[in-house]
């Protein structure tokens, strides 16, 4: 959709999920240090406050028609999302019955691709459907992120928690992640995985709507996104 706006070379339209995801490269080391310092409930709430900023930005970057800003907006919604993960995990682990805690996080989890697969036929339509595209037909979903994340931001700071606090680690080794091979060829393994899997499905519109893969519409090719 950006790269039928704004009229982008596919190196270009890259930079959407570049922006997005180097949201956790960035912040990810300023999370893990704010972990140690604050409450979970205030790293909950810092959370929500920059992903509602970064919705809001883009009806800005709607009006000034600006991708930049565009990108902009991606990279503080991921940013808010990265430190909601660093902090909503020791919420939902400490919150409940301990034995159950693996169970409650991979049932968080399985929420993720259950958005992905239905953001397409759900959204598609709406934002494919008409003839004309433009800046503000991508906004709307966001201004509806926004008011959910309002709510939750007011429902976070509102109600009585039970109150739960980032655990410190006891042990004073400080390792290094290049010294422990399991973990260093992890996180290679992990990037390899996610490299593939967001390049393939960024672009996978443009490619099916190309006259050798059935020259489909954009409407038809968000289907196949949510199927992948």
């Amino acid at each position: 959709h950006f790269k039928q706006i704004f009229s982008l070379a596919h190196a270009q339209a890259g930079l959407v999920p570049a922006a997005f995801f180097s949201a956790y490269f960035v912040v990810s080391p300023l999370a893990g240090k704010f972990l140690k310092a604050w409450r979970v409930r205030a790293g909950m709430l810092l959370a929500l406050t920059i992903m509602l900023l970064g919705s809001l930005t883009f009806g800005i970057a709607a009006l000034w028609t600006s991708f930049p800003v565009f990108l902009l907006a991606l990279f503080m919604v991921a940013s808010g999302g990265t430190l909601m993960q660093f902090f909503g995990n020791p919420f939902i682990t400490q919150s409940g019955d301990p034995q159950s805690a693996s169970r409650r996080l991979t049932q968080i989890i399985a929420f993720t691709p259950l958005g992905t697969s239905l953001a397409g036929p759900l959204c598609g339509p709406f934002l494919f459907g008409a003839n004309q595209l433009s800046a503000i037909d991508v906004t709307w979903p966001y201004g509806l992120i926004a008011l959910l994340l309002l709510f939750l931001l007011v429902l976070t700071f509102v109600l009585d928690w039970p109150q739960v606090e980032s655990v410190p680690s006891k042990s004073t080794t400080k390792l290094s992640w290049f010294g422990v091979p399991q973990l260093r060829w992890g996180v290679v393994a992990m990037f390899a995985y996610v490299a593939s899997e967001v390049a393939i499905g960024s672009f996978m519109v443009s490619t099916a709507r190309l006259p050798e893969y059935g020259s489909h519409s954009s409407l038809v090719a968000t289907r196949f996104v949510g199927l992948y």
